[in-house]
C-alpha cells in the first residue's frame, strides 16, 4: 500500500492495520468513542500488534496516502498509537421472559 509519493519523501510512514480479501489488502476501519469513524495507525508494528493481535496483518503507508484512502469515506479522523481499542460490539441478547410481569387489574 506505499505509494511513490510516500517513498519521495522523509514524512513517517505508519503501519496500519489491515485485512486480505481475495487478492487485495483491505484497511480496518475502527469508530471513536463518539461513534465516529476513524482510521487507526501506529509507528511500530510491534505496538499494532501488541494493541490489536499478533496475527493481525499491517501495512505500511504514509500519512498522505493513509488521509487519500479514507477521505472519500468522510473519514477525517486520524488516531496515532491508540491505548486501548475496545473489542467489538454484539447486540444486547433480549429480555428474558423470566423478567417480564404482567399487571393484573384489582391486585
Amino acid at each position: 500500500m506505499t505509494t511513490e509519493n510516500d517513498m519521495a519523501d522523509d514524512r513517517p510512514r505508519f503501519h496500519v492495520p489491515v485485512r486480505t480479501v481475495g487478492a487485495v489488502q483491505v484497511l480496518r476501519l475502527f469508530r471513536h468513542r463518539d461513534g465516529s469513524r476513524c482510521a487507526v495507525a501506529f509507528s511500530t508494528a510491534e505496538a499494532l500488534r501488541a494493541l490489536l493481535d499478533a496475527d493481525q496483518e499491517s501495512a505500511v503507508v504514509g500519512e498522505p496516502a493513509l488521509r487519500e484512502l479514507t477521505g472519500p469515506l468522510g473519514i477525517g479522523r486520524l488516531v496515532l498509537d491508540p491505548a486501548l481499542v475496545a473489542p467489538p460490539v454484539t447486540a444486547p441478547a433480549p429480555p428474558a421472559a423470566a423478567c417480564e410481569r404482567q399487571l393484573v387489574p384489582g391486585r
